[in-house]
């Protein structure tokens, strides 16, 4: 997991600062996400307003023909599993892309002057496949074809990645989450619920007022199911998800669970949360789990309730690579791009007061002396802490930010700081380690 996490660090500290609210700002956002939805084809089935394509034209008569459409471009190709193959391109932008040479039908459309896509080949290695890729822009003809011969002799290897639609990469280990799969037992969830309570009885042993606070960052699929591809989608065995089921466990319990499933799936009729070729949510996705997380946080300290829209900025922007570019498929990060809604808050205060280890996912001190009543906030967490670090330490009086990823909860450092909230964020496709944190 660490590793996947090193591909997006460098386009997650350009993206880092952030911000929240309702106002009418981001408008280049919201008429980039638009565009894209209008303009993406159907994953799998080809589309019915799709133009036909044009026929070859006979010799001779050359002089009659339409101007081709430009020829696709590779950036890169290779297997997903034994029968799965993935092929990411540069084309002119709105043109059709399809494929001849696989088992299946696939079309899909260039958003962004770019376009991947997944065929299904035979699992055999009996014999070479040639892979025809033709793009088609409206008022011209198909273009040549982008060859690509498929060796039977070319490595299988499994990648954890599925192509969804409108370009959206999909990380395998989130699967069994979208497919309602892995859910926990009655008795794993009552371990969780008596591990939390515990731990928060134990900060008040110790004569300490702070809160526990248990934040879980959803999963891509979770705020946008309909990108997931057709063939996964027909597998679905339940809408139920871990983090649902944390939720409902926890709702007649004195431990808080902050689970922003409700307020993404409501801001993502205006914009583009996460990022398309990376795991982790974008900053105005992180923006707006934060400002979830402070909405409540604020009912006690009214100083500290989330920055709104109207002191932010945001706009949109384009980005390399990402770390299911960059990690798993391997391809030229610099080559393949795609947007992104970047989120900078107006007039930054806070200042660093500590850094151990690299920026983004060390352990971190940040205050904000303004003579405000703001909390003193200590977080526990993983990668989908980054971009929320800037914001929250322009809302907290204190922020103690924990190395990414180390769990283990530092009773002398609690004692030390006594802070107001104790905050142990994850990302919802590792809910499972919950319990080992809680107990």
């Amino acid at each position: 997991m660490k590793k996947i996490f090193f591909g997006v660090l460098f386009a997650a500290s350009i993206l880092l600062a952030n911000a929240c609210g309702t106002g009418d700002s981001g408008s280049a956002a919201k008429d980039g996400l638009g565009q894209a939805e209008e303009e993406s084809a159907a994953y799998f089935e080809p589309s019915d307003q799709t133009e036909p394509k044009t026929e070859k034209t006979k010799p001779g008569d050359e002089s009659k023909a339409a101007e081709k459409s430009a020829k696709p471009t590779l950036i890169g190709s290779t297997f997903l599993a034994k029968d799965r193959y993935c092929i990411a391109g540069k084309a002119a932008e709105h043109a059709v892309i399809t494929v001849e040479g696989a088992l299946n039908q696939v079309e899909t459309k260039v958003i962004g002057g770019m376009f991947v896509l997944e065929v299904f080949l035979e699992k055999q290695k009996t014999e070479d496949v040639e892979l025809l890729v033709y793009a088609k822009n409206a008022g011209k003809d198909i273009s040549d074809p982008l060859v690509i011969n498929v060796s039977k002799d070319e490595p299988r290897d499994s990648k954890p990645v599925y192509i969804g639609k409108k370009n959206h990469l999909q990380y395998e280990p989130t699967l069994d989450d979208y497919l309602g799969i892995n859910l926990f037992s009655e008795d794993q969830l009552d371990d969780m619920r008596k591990g939390a309570e515990k731990l928060q009885k134990k900060l008040a042993d110790a004569g300490l007022k702070t809160e526990l606070i248990i934040f879980i960052a959803p999963n891509p699929a979770t705020i946008y199911p309909e990108h997931m591809p057709d063939f996964l989608a027909d597998q679905r065995e339940s809408d139920d998800s871990r983090s649902k089921q944390i939720v409902r466990a926890f709702e007649d319990s004195p431990i808080k669970v902050i689970f922003p499933y409700q307020r993404l799936k409501k801001e993502k009729r205006d914009y583009m949360l996460y990022f398309w070729a990376d795991t982790h949510w974008n900053d105005l996705g992180a923006y707006y789990g934060y400002c979830e997380l402070f909405e409540y946080i604020g009912e006690k300290f009214p100083d500290a309730k989330p920055i709104p829209e109207s002191e932010i900025d945001i706009s949109e922007t384009t980005m390399s690579g990402g770390d299911i570019v960059s990690n798993m498929l391997f391809f030229d990060s610099y080559a393949y791009t795609s947007t992104t809604t970047m989120v900078r808050v107006k007039n930054p205060k806070a200042v660093q007061m500590s850094l151990v280890g690299d920026p983004g996912m060390g352990a971190e001190v940040w205050t904000k002396d303004d003579g405000k009543n703001r909390p003193t906030v200590m977080m526990y967490r993983d990668s989908f802490s980054v971009a929320m670090m800037h914001p929250i330490s322009e809302t907290a009086g204190k922020f103690i930010i924990n190395p990414m990823w180390d769990f283990r909860i530092d009773m002398d450092l609690l004692k030390k700081e006594n802070p107001d909230y104790l905050i142990i964020e994850k990302v919802e496709r590792e809910a499972q380690g919950f319990p080992a944190v809680l107990r």
